[in-house]
């Protein structure tokens, strides 16, 4: 802990030297007003000049992976020092009883550790596996949510060593949720289903609910875009899991398949399904992004892909996908704004998992 409290006086020192340096060159601007005596027009016009090459510097020096990369992990530990606390929190809290701005918080996971690095220097990257770190806000629906996060990865949830860390992310989540005084929390990715095999929660957990709704209206409204039939076949991939089944179960008024890998009594295959339909047919992948691999040979220009698997498929795979002549959509997820913006396909929307239901909820896809 010492060697780590020296790490981060030693960023803050830089943060300090950083902000001293605007600050000089303000300065610096006034003192050459005060002494060369100029008018009030041509101040302006320096001051204005400026300013835009001070911007100018930055967003230049921003476009610089390496630098935009370090501003980022420094904006990162640097609100964590100053906010992740319980005073803080506490805080918030007491204006949060009485205004019910904040409705959520949402605690997010990498998908490798190389991807964490993006966010935290190495040295701190220990301290993030199993403690939330502040990363932001979203605004859903005119309310509020919290962005956390950890550096830990599946790997690391699915070790049955870390059993015991992983009760304790739940704890900590479970205690910021009570201090805030918020509604709800969620979980990204595995954690939801892991917390619930494991015991830890005793309830299904709401991500499944937020989830299976974003999906199933995501559906609707692409075979609405699309112009297809209603009784279009839809075959779930992953439809024994967590959310696959509830779609499933959900979507009964729909010609429905459910294929899983792990489903040994199919009465049907994929490949069967498609040939026999005269239309179109909607693949929903809610399982991996090798299943999309595994199927791939089935697929034809009468495929409709609906991914809602994180990452998005990769370049390779969705170049493979189109030249089968199907088409390819990705849910981002929920209409809303985030600060900063989610990674990647998320950038202009929520994950479902995060989001809360509300009666008036858009969703947010893309064609790839």
């Amino acid at each position: 802990m010492t060697r780590l409290s020296w790490i981060r006086s030693i960023y803050v020192i830089q943060l300090g030297i950083l902000i001293s340096v605007y600050i000089l060159y303000i300065l610096a601007i006034i003192h050459i007003l005060i002494t060369k005596n100029v008018n009030l027009l041509e101040s302006i016009w320096l001051i204005s000049l400026s300013l835009f090459g001070l911007f100018w510097i930055n967003y230049s020096l921003l476009k610089i992976k390496t630098v935009k990369r370090y501003v980022r992990r420094l904006f990162v530990l640097n609100i964590n020092l100053l906010f992740n606390n319980r005073i803080v929190w506490a805080i918030l809290g007491v204006f949060n009883k009485r205004l019910k701005l904040i409705k959520t918080i949402f605690l997010a996971y990498p998908a490798s550790h190389n991807f964490a690095k993006e966010y935290v220097f190495d040295n701190v990257l220990e301290e993030t596996r199993w403690h939330p770190w502040f990363t932001g806000f979203f605004i859903q629906n005119g309310k509020i949510g919290l962005k956390f996060a950890i550096s830990s990865t599946e790997d690391d949830f699915r070790d049955e060593n870390n059993i015991d860390k992983l009760r304790s992310i739940w704890l900590k989540m479970s205690y910021l949720q009570h201090i805030l005084e918020v509604d709800q929390m969620t979980f990204a990715g595995i954690l939801p289903g892991l917390f619930y095999k494991r015991n830890i929660i005793n309830n299904l957990p709401i991500e499944l609910d937020n989830t299976v709704v974003a999906v199933k209206k995501t559906v609707l409204s692409i075979i609405e875009y699309l112009n297809i039939e209603e009784d279009t076949p839809i075959i779930v991939l992953g439809g024994k899991g967590f959310i696959g089944n509830k779609i499933i179960t959900e979507m009964q008024d729909r010609v429905v398949y459910c294929i899983d890998k792990n489903d040994v009594d199919l009465d049907y295959e994929i490949d069967t399904i498609i040939t026999s339909s005269n239309n179109k047919v909607i693949i929903l992948n809610v399982a991996t992004q090798k299943a999309l691999e595994e199927n791939l040979i089935y697929f034809n220009e009468k495929v409709i892909i609906i991914n809602e698997v994180y990452p998005e498929p990769n370049e390779e795979l969705t170049n493979k996908i189109k030249a089968k002549g199907s088409t390819l959509f990705h849910i981002v997820g929920v209409k809303g704004r985030s600060f900063p913006r989610f990674p990647r396909a998320y950038r202009n929307g929520i994950p479902c998992c995060a989001s809360w239901n509300s009666d008036n909820i858009d969703i947010e896809f893309i064609k790839i």
